[in-house]
């Protein structure tokens, strides 16, 4: 196992960055149900932006208020955030500041409480349900030493089908590992390669390309069964089943999700190619944009 792939447990500690709309029920459902699942500390950050009118001074402040009896803007909030919270055998933290950058406060507040991951939604901005996807999930996904989880659908239990994007580099078997550690009771786990050619390959009669392209793919299927094995844990490798195609990694992880029914999508900041460090750039937008599942993103 590579160096960088060492097994990780699962979250403590678990921070959920809401803004309290409707929207944001999907993210903290997920949150909720991981927690009990981990058995971890969920920590619910509110960020109060200076156009909130929660954030205003006198928001909540009678004429009558002894200034200084009257809790601050954050504590009331914090206060009612709580009065709303379900019943839940899970221990809730409920965080509450007003800050101008909600991603640099998120990474701030997962670090005071000790999280080991953060989970944020997406909204979706019209009838034909296109995810209109916010600066904080796109700073948090380049810039988060933690693995982020992008929130899309309404959970209905844990995580079934889960797939992991690889391109056998040091970064994507870290997501591997983590994956493998974290989800290890999902149904169904699939590793998912998308390999290259060169041009030299498809050129030449028909004959010659086939046997070409069919050599690549024998050979893909080998490397990543061979990297499955060298990359996973024993106990975890057997159950993860290798995928090898030759297409770049976000139409591999498109077609995956509608193949496989996947409900989870796991990826890596960095690779060792183009395509894979692409993920994390305007591809990775597109992708999360047209995403049919949560998506995991884990550092390299």
């Amino acid at each position: 196992m590579p160096a960088s792939a060492k097994p990780q447990d699962t979250p403590k500690a678990i921070l959920l960055a809401t803004d309290l709309s409707a929207r944001s029920d999907r993210a903290f459902d997920r949150a909720l149900q991981l927690a009990e699942h981990w058995k971890a500390k969920l920590v619910l950050l509110v960020v109060l932006s200076a156009e909130s009118s929660f954030s205003k001074p006198n928001h909540f402040k009678r004429d009558d208020d002894d200034a200084d009896d009257t809790p601050s803007v954050e504590e009331q909030v914090a206060e009612r955030v709580r009065e709303e919270l379900p019943e839940t055998d899970v221990e809730i933290e409920v965080h509450v500041e007003a800050a101008a950058h909600v991603g640099q406060t998120a990474l701030r507040v997962a670090e005071t409480y000790g999280c080991g991951l953060i989970i944020t939604g997406i909204a979706r901005s019209d009838a034909l349900q296109r995810v209109s996807l916010g600066s904080t999930v796109v700073w948090l996904s380049r810039h988060s030493p933690l693995p982020i989880l992008v929130v899309q659908c309404r959970p209905r239990g844990p995580y079934k089908h889960v797939g992991v994007a690889t391109d056998l580099s040091e970064p994507s078997a870290k997501a591997a590992v983590l994956a493998a550690q974290w989800f290890d009771d999902a149904q169904k786990r699939v590793l998912l390669h998308g390999y290259e050619v060169s041009l030299s390959d498809l050129t030449g009669d028909d004959p010659s390309r086939e046997a070409m392209l069919a050599k690549a793919h024998q050979d893909a299927d080998s490397e990543l069964l061979q990297w499955r094995d060298n990359t996973l844990p024993k106990l975890f490798a057997p159950h993860w089943q290798p995928r090898a195609e030759l297409c770049n990694p976000v139409r591999l992880l498109r077609q995956a999700s509608l193949d496989e029914a996947l409900d989870l999508s796991v990826i890596a900041t960095h690779g060792r190619s183009r395509l894979m460090d692409a993920l994390i750039g305007s591809v990775a937008k597109r992708l999360l944009e047209t995403s049919i599942t949560d998506t995991l993103i884990v550092r390299g």
